[in-house]
């Protein structure tokens, strides 16, 4: 995903309306290609809005009457489709997105209220085979790194077979701390 650095508004029906985000759909060999360019303004909802898009025309469900269908020109050779979203200015909630450029962080995007960084930054998660836990690393403004677990405490099973998905939830979370310390030493240094 990227994103603009323009706002673009326009008047209708004596509201404001700002242009959240466009999908652009092009070929590709095996499946189509989707690029979400999202508009300065762009808030959590409308990422999420456009990912649910994507989703549901991966699924087959690929309304071609909101779809605008550009045909082949200079610079590309195939035809592509696009969706566009406007939203009233005022419907806006007050998070807005930011790329995040933190390294080890698997998100593209945080939001942001009032200029401060309001969600963490998460590192890839490491999910139990059966589904009992996932560890993680993730880090909030002006904090270290931490690794984090969550769990289904009923969910662990009795006995040897629940002794052996806790000491691999032990092994997990030391590990992903071990990450989380790296990317603080490396934090650290470029400061």
């Amino acid at each position: 995903m990227s994103e603009t650095t323009t706002v673009d508004e326009r008047m209708h029906d004596r509201h404001v309306w700002r242009h959240a985000f466009n999908i652009i759909v092009t070929p590709s060999r095996d499946e189509p290609r989707f690029h979400v360019r999202l508009f300065q303004g762009a808030t959590e909802a409308d990422k999420e809005w456009a990912q649910q898009i994507i989703r549901d025309a991966q699924a087959g469900r690929f309304d071609l009457s909101v779809w605008e269908q550009r045909p082949p020109s200079e610079g590309h050779p195939f035809t592509r489709y696009i969706f566009s979203k406007w939203v009233k200015s005022n419907d806006r909630p007050t998070a807005t997105l930011r790329p995040c450029h933190e390294p080890g962080c698997i998100e593209d995007f945080h939001g942001w209220v009032d200029g401060q960084k309001d969600d963490p930054c998460w590192t890839e998660p490491i999910h139990h085979g059966s589904g009992v836990y996932m560890v993680r690393g993730y880090r909030y403004s002006g904090e270290e790194w931490q690794a984090h677990a969550s769990h289904d405490s009923d969910a662990f099973p009795s006995g040897s077979s629940g002794l052996r998905i806790v000491r691999d939830l032990a092994n997990d979370l030391a590990w992903v701390q071990g990450e989380c310390d790296r990317l603080n030493a490396v934090r650290r240094e470029a400061a």
